[in-house]
């Protein structure tokens, strides 16, 4: 039987940057089609004929594509439509991503990440059920985001365009040598995610905080922490709206609420309710 994993994202807009990743992803690798599905749970993105319609695209590289469509507004944990920070936990649409999957093996990405390497085959190659794999990633300023065009991608490897930009180690977010438990890039076991329930939806409440509470959480049921370098991946910048959002109330909120997980060694989030629920669910289709 072939060995073969989920590709899963969660994304509000970010349509131009998602095209990029998956171009890189599809025209540069080299994984057989049986061997991948993409998983995508749209949060409110604007333009959702246009999300679709770059999903439908590169839908032939994989064996199954699935879009989700989520109104949080649904969610048990009461989201503020009056602030920004609604955009910014991908906790809920993580949970529905890895729910909706269908394979043991998760390779969890960001629609705004572009791979370097071939990044489904070293994920099928080094997974382990005991182990969350993070990859190595170099967050990309503004200026250097044109170097990543589809149509420059088309020519020349996204590797060798990487290539001629400014480099240096000290450059790269996370690495083998940075060893950061950050999941902008992370390979997972599914019944492990299950097991712990998920992602913490609280966190849905502010920003940022539930990577880290999940990771730790990971950790304390006996999960290791590894990290590759032949797992690539470019962030490429998508504005200042995160960095606006440090040490305001949202952010604050969710720092003291992973203060609490850790003092109470939480093992199991999401106790009392439904998690990735199916009733935040409005639309879902498989894509061909």
């Amino acid at each position: 039987m072939i060995e073969r994993l989920s590709i899963v994202m969660t994304g509000h807009g970010r349509v131009e940057l998602l095209e990029r990743s998956l171009f890189a992803t599809c025209r540069w690798q080299n994984f057989e089609k049986k061997q991948a599905e993409l998983v995508y749970v749209d949060d409110v993105t604007p333009d959702k004929e246009a999300l679709r319609t770059v999903l439908k695209r590169y839908a032939k590289y994989f064996y199954k594509t699935t879009l989700v469509h989520m109104d949080k507004t649904k969610s048990k944990i009461p989201i503020r439509f009056n602030d920004v920070s609604q955009y910014c936990s991908p906790s809920l649409g993580m949970n529905i991503a890895v729910k909706q999957a269908e394979n043991e093996i998760i390779l969890k990405t960001d629609p705004e990440c572009l791979p370097l390497t071939d990044t489904v085959k070293v994920a099928l190659d080094r997974y382990s059920c005991t182990s969350l794999l993070f990859f190595k990633v170099r967050h990309l300023v503004e200026k250097e985001n044109s170097n990543f065009t589809v149509a420059k991608q088309s020519t020349t490897h996204p590797r060798h365009l990487f290539e001629s930009l400014f480099q240096g180690e000290d450059l790269w977010h996370i690495s083998e040598r940075k060893r950061l438990p950050y999941w902008f890039g992370c390979v997972f076991s599914r019944t492990e995610f299950m097991d712990a329930g998920g992602m913490d939806e609280e966190f849905l409440r502010g920003f940022a905080g539930e990577d880290d509470e999940w990771a730790e959480r990971m950790v304390r049921r006996g999960s290791k922490w590894r990290w590759s370098d032949d797992l690539v991946i470019l962030h490429q910048f998508h504005g200042h709206q995160n960095q606006s959002l440090i040490h305001t109330p949202a952010h604050v909120a969710n720092i003291e609420r992973l203060a609490e997980s850790r003092a109470r060694a939480t093992m199991v989030a999401n106790k009392d309710h439904e998690w990735g629920s199916d009733s935040v669910v409005v639309g879902r289709e498989e894509l061909e």
